[in-house]
């Protein structure tokens, strides 16, 4: 992902917007361990409650990397809730998709963000998981994979990105605020 992100489009409030001064590439493919819920994440799962992003192509993807203990994440999520509404009625041909990734996994089980608290209020309306050090797909067919964090390029949360629904990365902001 870096190597697009330096080359050019980073702009002054650490945003990116690769639809005109970027070659488009293609996200890395990952799997990623979701609450499971019935009514968020049920139909987009397999059936032990596994999310895998090449699985969605023809929707738009709002990737929110976060943590539950990260304030700015906070922001995001209320800035992805208060626009999803109006994305979904967009005019756009694709259904817009949101899928927050728990990137402290380290520090942060999926049981922790189920958990709501004076900060946190209930889990999201959407996809809620958990990325880990395996979760990037780099070559199936030899079983090689990677970790969420060094793969997409998440030095510091939130990340948000914008996932065409050819799976090309169009949009990337570094910032809840």
């Amino acid at each position: 992902l870096s190597g697009c992100l330096l080359d050019s489009g980073q702009s002054v409030d650490d945003t990116f917007d690769n639809s005109e001064s970027c070659d488009y590439w293609q996200v890395p493919d990952f799997e990623i361990e979701t609450l499971n819920r019935t009514n968020y994440e049920g139909g987009y799962v397999n059936e032990t409650g596994w999310f895998q992003l090449s699985e969605h192509r023809g929707k738009v993807i709002i990737l929110d990397f976060m943590a539950k203990d990260a304030v700015n994440s906070h922001h995001a999520r209320y800035h992805i809730e208060s626009k999803l509404e109006e994305w979904n009625n967009s005019t756009n041909n694709y259904p817009v998709m949101v899928v927050s990734i728990g990137s402290w996994y380290g520090d942060e089980t999926l049981q922790y963000l189920n958990e709501s608290d004076d900060r946190y209020y209930y889990p999201p309306n959407w996809i809620l998981g958990i990325g880990n050090d395996s979760s990037v797909i780099l070559n199936e067919s030899e079983g090689s994979y990677g970790d969420m964090n060094q793969n997409y390029g998440l030095i510091t949360i939130p990340v948000t990105m914008i996932i065409d629904h050819e799976g090309y990365l169009i949009h990337i902001e570094r910032t809840g605020i």
